[in-house]
């Protein structure tokens, strides 16, 4: 048998129902971890395909054709079928087939989720756990498109919680980490403000609040400190930050556990610096649309516990 006409596919509906729920191909691009030009040429290459505009401009925004409407009207189910679908496969591969997909940014992948997935697979071992790494807007998207069960992000980059059920997450202290011999350790009570001379590696996705308060910091002892790009380095996953650092005077600002290892061994040192506001605070996101499961509730539960304890040391 043969298809008639155009045939959409999985990424098209992905694509289509974020521009209807941003409002706009520059939002719906930051959601789906595309650049906006991309964005813009696949859905021309989509109403090129069905011979029709999807949207039309307005005051408010980029509103859905009536087209549009009867595609979306439809897309939320067909991408719950194809992953009910997806599951049958597994089972016939072997095992129960469930699949619990999560997808976490950097902070919380390394802080919570792996730990985490220990417990997981002790308490559900029939289930196969996913672990998605994502810049947050991606783990949104892939939330609201029904290709992840949970996503875990920094609290902050919630916006908006009416689309989503939200638990928080115990707040995580964040450290402030160098090499072993780094000159800040020839000191007996360094600063925020001197280590900030130094180059910072982090994340891309450092939340404006954080980058606000250091760059403050930074700014106020201007010309004690050499013209450097600010933060110097932006990359994931924080396992990188851990080698930078090891190899140079670079500094870095973590939670415990991706510096466990090293910090036990002697490579890297957690400098006696700290300030109230000097942490991280995650939260599990689900879908409303979605229905909670076992697997679910299981791993939100093993997050709890590895987010209980990993605020709990102070090494």
């Amino acid at each position: 048998m043969t298809l008639e006409g155009p045939v959409l596919e999985f990424r098209d509906l992905v694509r289509i129902e974020a521009i209807a729920a941003e409002g706009g191909v520059g939002k719906a691009a930051r959601a789906l971890g595309m650049t906006q030009p991309a964005l813009t040429r696949a859905v021309t290459a989509i109403e090129a395909l069905l011979r029709a505009p999807l949207f039309r401009r307005s005051r408010r925004g980029m509103e859905p054709t009536d087209l549009c409407r009867t595609i979306l009207a439809d897309a939320s189910d067909i991408l719950v079928r194809m992953r009910a679908l997806h599951e049958r496969i597994g089972a016939v591969r072997g095992g129960s087939g469930e699949e619990l997909v999560v997808a976490a940014g950097p902070f919380p992948f390394e802080t919570t989720c792996v730990a985490a997935a220990v417990a997981f697979a002790r308490a559900m071992p029939r289930v196969r756990l996913r672990l998605d790494i994502l810049p947050w807007p991606a783990a949104l998207a892939a939330l609201r498109a029904g290709t992840a069960d949970l996503a875990v992000i920094t609290g902050h980059e919630v916006s908006d919680g009416a689309e989503f059920a939200i638990d928080s997450l115990p707040s995580q202290p964040l450290l402030l980490v160098v090499r072993s011999g780094h000159p800040l350790t020839r000191r007996a009570r360094p600063t925020l403000a001197e280590a900030l001379r130094f180059p910072l590696v982090t994340t891309a996705h450092l939340s404006t609040r954080m980058h606000a308060a250091l760059a403050e910091i930074r700014a106020a002892s201007a010309g004690r400190h050499p013209d450097m790009a600010f933060p110097a380095m932006l990359m994931e996953p924080m396992g990188a930050w851990v080698r930078v650092v090891r190899a140079s005077d670079a500094v870095a600002i973590v939670t415990h556990a991706p510096v466990e290892e090293a910090v036990a061994a002697g490579q890297l040192v957690v400098l006696p610096v700290g300030a109230p506001w000097l942490a991280t605070s995650h939260v599990v996101l689900r879908n409303w649309r979605r229905a909670r499961s076992e697997a679910s509730d299981a791993y939100l539960l093993a997050l709890r516990e590895a987010a209980g304890a990993s605020a709990a040391v102070r090494p």
